[in-house]
């Protein structure tokens, strides 16, 4: 039995703790029909503002179901309550080190109901210090302090919920955000100017609520005041930056600023908007661009970087001539075959250049040349940190080379842990015990002069990722970037990667297929969409070589993939689907529940319900979401479920190239999905003896989309749709065709003083 209801909980303990979410135990309290009762909450850390803590209470919302473990709610929103009376106590017990039930209840003799007046004042610490621990007098003002800042930030989360709450606003992620940005003034300073929302919501909402606030605070014609055509400029920005650019025509800009106004774009309210925008820094305009302001300094920043790596022809490693390393990487040898010439050719010359790029389509041998550099690189005595932005990929890269490769999110990760580290070592006092600290050095990546760090799927690579590598590579070290310009851009904005590959003096590309036969037909393909052509392709007879055609029409593509899928081996046929959509008809998710209902043996197997509707059998094929580095676990790494125990909610996978056995409880399952069809961002990186592709209209559908669909195959490929789509598909323009970016390349920048 279910039942929706809100509650205000007494948290008891935590059960359960994850990175995602928690798993509390608490007392249902006030007029509750069930007041009184113990109840679990599982809560994901989306619906909290906050951390749950034992005596705190907190007003929860959500579904009531009788469990195993009695009754347990789901949360959808849980914001804590400021408490009154002696949950005070209990709360500065909770949240502040160094309080306990015996300091706190000394405040509560002292001051009585008055303790929330004495809490909202920092005036107060001394008096306050004098009644917690009146024996540790140079301790005391901390932990005084200390519950001073635990109270007011309570106060300030509970109050600012509650006015977003009154103004029709429940996300609780917004308010999260409002406090980190703006503190403990939030609620002040968006009466002043509510447009201050605009990076958080939409803009009809913010500019409903703007327009509201100014006209009851008396402003006379709030459509014109000058924060809502700042905000307008700032929600053009957004926008602007959400799809991936970094900069717009000025003439397009001022039609998004247009349509945010409701306004025509030669209105001289538009114009008064630009002119506000610019005048406050909203938005930069230079040779007839519009530039987002913050993206703006971090292009600049990166082609100074980058131009001073280029000019940098120093560093400890000693480079032998380009006809040296020409013999080295001709005598290499890997299993039974040799580098091809063009591979050579290419190695030599990204090695002897401070900065390069190797450019290069599916399956021409890219992980085999960075397999050769590397093993040159560490010969010559340098050092070597490889990452990409997959964590399959960065696995896959690991295999190869022979060493550690990591995603490009927890290398940024361990190099902002390592400054973090060594500024609080250098500001400590001299003798001070730094042990810990220094082991924990050891374990984390250094860049140093003598570093050549790679970055494979640079392609993928978006703006803020590669300023932050730049600001952290040491004069003296050298950057190789490897990719494919045809596969998809980045998810984040900006482009770097595909201005740098268009300079020759830094750029070297593979061309020579070693993936597939050239008579597979793929090369073939991939090709013709590279050039903007329509391939001619035979009609799907069954399982081959090449790519095939299979006619289907919108409401029979799922019926066709998934004979097609048996046709294929099913589940043992180790293939893959590759769709744009996680929602639709030939969407992620509805091909993954279609897929695993036609398996004929579903209902002799031991079935387990997970997330997102999915039932897991063993056989299924399946995708974990996130990146687990104490698992060994990256996210978009495929695999399949060897078994599943129903009665204890678990189950086991073996995940491709794996040897070992990953066994996954209920608290997991948020992080596993079926795998049966997955997006093409997921498959970027991944490899399969076929590849079958659904095609039918959506705002994905591009020639990038479709290459890189189609060379995620070593032997086959079957397009499911029509041949007007397909058609529609390679004329659109490349997704990264459609952005427009401030990066200039060569540099066209003056010197700075300072690097990226």
């Amino acid at each position: 039995m279910k039942t929706e209801s809100g509650a205000r909980v007494l948290i008891l303990s935590i059960i359960s703790e994850r990175e995602f979410g928690v798993i509390v135990s608490g007392r249902i309290d006030g007029e509750h029909p069930q007041a009184g009762d113990t109840i679990r909450i599982r809560a994901l850390n989306k619906v909290l503002l906050g951390r749950l803590s034992p005596g705190e209470t907190w007003q929860v919302h959500g579904e009531i179901a009788d469990t195993p473990w009695g009754p347990q709610m789901d949360a959808t929103c849980a914001r804590r309550m400021v408490p009154s009376g002696r949950l005070i106590c209990d709360f500065l017990a909770a949240n502040v080190i160094g309080v306990g039930q015996e300091r706190a209840a000394r405040l509560w003799e002292r001051y009585g109901a008055g303790l929330d007046v004495m809490l909202s004042d920092a005036a107060n610490v001394a008096e306050l210090a004098a009644v917690l621990a009146p024996d540790r007098p140079h301790l005391a003002p901390t932990i005084a302090m200390a519950c001073i800042k635990a109270w007011s930030a309570a106060k300030a989360s509970t109050e600012l919920l509650l006015w977003l709450s009154d103004r029709g606003i429940e996300d609780v992620a917004v308010a999260r955000r409002l406090l980190t940005i703006l503190g403990e003034q939030a609620i002040p300073q968006l009466e002043r100017n509510p447009y201050l929302l605009v990076p958080l919501l939409p803009w009809t909402t913010v500019d409903r609520l703007g327009m509201k606030l100014l006209a009851e605070h008396g402003v006379p014609r709030p459509c014109d005041d000058v924060r809502r055509l700042v905000g307008a400029v700032d929600a053009a920005v957004k926008a602007l930056i959400h799809s991936g650019s970094t900069a717009s025509p000025t003439a397009e800009f001022t039609e998004i600023v247009a349509q945010k106004l409701r306004r025509e774009a030669t209105s001289s309210v538009v114009a008064d908007s630009l002119a506000a925008g610019i005048h406050q820094g909203a938005i930069l305009i230079e040779e007839g661009m519009c530039r987002a302001p913050g993206c703006a300094a971090m292009e600049d920043a990166v082609s100074r970087r980058l131009q001073a790596l280029v000019d940098d022809v120093t560093g400890p490693i000693h480079i032998p001539s380009i006809e040296h390393l020409t013999a080295d990487f001709s005598k290499m040898q890997f299993g039974d075959r040799r580098l091809h010439d063009e591979q050579v050719r290419a190695a030599a010359r990204l090695l002897s250049q401070p900065l390069s790029c190797l450019q290069g389509g599916a399956g021409v041998g890219k992980t085999t040349t960075l397999q050769a550099l590397c093993d040159v690189w560490a010969s010559l005595g340098g050092q070597l940190v490889l990452c990409a932005i997959a964590g399959k990929a960065a696995l896959k890269l690991s295999r190869v080379t022979h060493r550690l490769a990591m995603t490009v999110a927890r290398l940024l990760a361990q190099l902002s842990e390592r400054e973090r580290i060594e500024q609080e070592l250098s500001e400590m006092d001299a003798g001070a015990d730094s042990e810990s600290l220094n082991l924990r050095l050891v374990e984390l990546v250094e860049l140093t002069p003598a570093t050549l760090l790679i970055v494979d799927e640079a392609s993928m690579v978006d703006l803020s990722s590669i300023h932050e590598l730049l600001r952290r590579l040491p004069s003296g070290a050298r950057l190789l970037l490897v990719g494919d310009e045809a596969q998809l851009p980045p998810v984040g904005f900006g482009l770097v990667y595909h201005r740098l590959v268009s300079d020759d003096a830094i750029t070297d590309r593979l061309t020579v297929v070693h993936r597939q036969s050239v008579a597979s037909g793929i090369p073939a393909v991939a090709a013709a969409i590279r050039e903007g052509r329509v391939p001619a392709l035979p009609d799907y007879s069954g399982l081959g070589e090449g790519v095939f055609w299979c006619h289907a029409a919108p409401n029979a593509i799922v019926p066709t993939i998934e004979q097609i899928w048996k046709d294929l081996g099913g589940c043992q046929g180790g293939n893959l689907i590759v769709t744009a959509t996680r929602s639709g008809p030939a969407g992620v998710r509805n091909l993954n529940s279609a897929l695993q209902r036609h398996r004929a043996d579903i209902s002799e197997l031991a079935v387990i319900k997970g997330v997102w509707g999915y039932w897991y059998s063993p056989g299924d094929p399946v995708v974990w979401l996130r990146n687990d580095y104490v698992r060994g676990l990256f996210n978009g790494m495929l695999g399949h479920v060897v078994r599943v125990d129903p009665m204890e909610r678990s189950l086991f996978v073996l995940f491709d190239g794996d040897e070992e056995l990953h066994e996954f409880g209920e608290s997991d399952f948020v992080d596993l999905s079926l795998a049966y069809a997955i997006s093409a961002h997921r498959a970027q990186g991944s490899q399969a003896p076929a590849v079958i592709v659904p095609l039918y209209r959506n705002r994905v559908l591009d020639p990038s989309w479709l290459y890189t669909a189609v060379t995620r195959a070593e032997r086959q490929v079957v397009l499911v749709g029509q041949q007007e789509v397909l058609e529609e598909a390679i004329r659109r323009p490349w997704t990264a065709h459609r952005r427009h970016v401030g990066f200039k390349w060569p540099s066209v920048l003056a010197p700075a003083g300072s690097s990226a």
